[in-house]
């Protein structure tokens, strides 16, 4: 098993991701076991590159969902 760190905002969990080997099956994970609030909107980010829910994950990854907040000026 790969362990795996999550951050959400100022919250981040590690965990062993069992059986979950893509970036969607840890969300839905994650959001299952009620470990973080991560929004639907939400952008997943891998090691500091986007991300699809189709990405796979290896032993070692952080796994950022960010969300955009607002927008400044045009």
């Amino acid at each position: 098993m790969a362990k795996i760190t999550i951050i959400n905002g100022p919250s981040r969990v590690e965990i062993e991701n069992g059986d979950a080997e893509t970036v969607g099956e840890l969300l839905a994970m994650v959001r299952e076991e009620g470990l973080l609030n991560v929004p639907a909107d939400a952008t997943a980010v891998l090691n500091g590159a986007a991300a699809t829910d189709g990405t796979f994950v290896a032993d070692g990854d952080e796994l950022a969902f960010n969300k955009a907040v607002g927008q400044k000026g045009y």
